[in-house]
């Protein structure tokens, strides 16, 4: 039997441990579910997932084009409103219409940094303050969903939003 030289083992092994520890940070970042997110905005909303805006809604019902979410992503949802009424509904549902994600109120944060699109879990953690739910309005989102409208801490003008998404959130798709 041929041995291998104590040289190529270390190697070998730093390899290996090299390849597990890639495929652990892959799979922690796989992806979850891929789907839209529908939204319901008074007077106009940008959305950013993971710092990358993905789209732009004006005026009642828009549908995002399709993404993909993971655990861990991140949304920075900047609202802006000239006046009374004002409100935001997000509900996310899956391509293949089996998960969807709802969004209470209590999902989002007030994000006060309007230059930064992105955030990290550690900073999430450390926002205590976030919308209250807004009620009055008629939900123009087709599915049944128990998402909140919600807005930002301005009464008018520009406010921001932040939300982390996380598997506790993926729920079995209702109509």
């Amino acid at each position: 039997m041929n041995k291998l030289p104590p040289a190529t083992l270390i190697l070998l092994s730093l390899f290996c441990f090299g390849v597990l520890h890639l495929q652990a940070q892959a799979d922690s970042k796989a992806v979850m579910i891929r789907g839209k997110f529908y939204v319901d905005v008074d007077d106009t909303c940008k959305i950013y997932l993971n710092g990358v805006s993905i789209h732009h809604a004006q005026d009642f019902y828009t549908i995002t084009p399709q993404v993909a979410l993971a655990d861990g992503d991140r949304l920075v949802i900047h609202v802006w409103d000239k006046g009374e009424p004002k409100g935001l509904k997000l509900f996310f549902v899956s391509t293949d219409r089996k998960w969807m994600i709802n969004f209470p109120a209590n999902s989002y944060r007030y994000w006060h940094d309007p230059e930064i699109m992105d955030f990290t879990v550690s900073e999430f953690q450390k926002l205590k303050d976030g919308p209250k739910k807004t009620g009055g309005k008629k939900d123009r989102i087709t599915f049944k969903n128990d998402s909140d409208f919600v807005w930002g801490d301005k009464p008018t003008g520009s406010s921001w939003l932040a939300v982390l998404i996380n598997k506790n959130m993926v729920v079995p798709f209702k109509q």
